[in-house]
């Protein structure tokens, strides 16, 4: 629909004439490109501390990037109940709960970082809510500590996954103990997977394999880096 896709790059006016126009239709937020000074920056600001807490009943589709925790934990505070797709470049340490535990029609989750930032799963692994229907969700990361045990307990309450797609990358000096250990005792049960793509460092991967379930039928590629660990 000609008023649904949010627009920040005309200034907050026009963000709120979208708003009015596009009356009961879904609407799909993206900021991409707001980092810049100017009339951008702004609507970003009024979009996250107004108008999607008031219209997230009828939000569709959100891209945040790079957007500050402040903004977007305001932004994500209300329930969600036609939100099929979130994607956060950037961090999302939060430990407020996603949409209040309300996102029934939440399928598509991707969490990678963006320039400069390393990305985070901080906080996600204890929103089973926001989880418990996906079918796809794709991480990426950018740190020397990997959160494979964190990623692990997002994926035990994923039940109905159907695709993932993991990727790290590291600055070069990886420490030998920078996987933390996780629960060994009950592994991700990802019976639904029909594809799994997993690229990183090779203990991460091997880490990450070992605590999950997977079908036979699942179409695998893993690529890994055997880098040699520091100590």
């Amino acid at each position: 629909a000609l008023w649904s896709d949010l627009p920040l790059h005309l200034g907050p006016e026009w963000l709120q004439i979208f708003v009015l126009r596009s009356q009961v239709v879904p609407l799909n937020y993206d900021d991409m490109g707001a980092g810049s000074e100017g009339r951008a920056l702004f609507a970003r600001k009024a979009a996250c501390l107004s108008v999607l807490p008031a219209q997230m009943h009828r939000i569709r589709t959100i891209r945040f990037f790079d957007t500050p925790l402040s903004l977007l934990h305001a932004a994500v505070s209300n329930p969600a109940p036609l939100l099929d797709s979130l994607t956060v470049y950037g961090d999302l340490s939060t430990a407020v709960t996603l949409f209040s535990g309300q996102s029934p029609c939440l399928r598509y989750l991707t969490l990678a970082p963006y320039p400069r930032k390393s990305g985070s799963l901080l906080g996600v692994d204890t929103q089973a809510a926001v989880l418990h229907n996906l079918v796809s969700l794709r991480v990426a990361f950018n740190e020397d500590i990997s959160p494979i045990h964190i990623l692990i307990d997002v994926l035990r309450n994923c039940s109905n996954l159907e695709s993932m797609n993991f990727r790290s990358s590291f600055s070069g000096q990886v420490m030998a103990t920078s996987t933390i250990a996780c629960d060994s005792t009950r592994p991700a049960e990802l019976s639904a997977l029909k594809s799994c793509s997993l690229n990183g460092r090779v203990d991460d991967i091997a880490h990450l394999i070992s605590h999950i379930k997977l079908p036979l039928s699942v179409d695998m590629s893993i690529n890994c880096d055997c880098t040699p660990l520091s100590h």
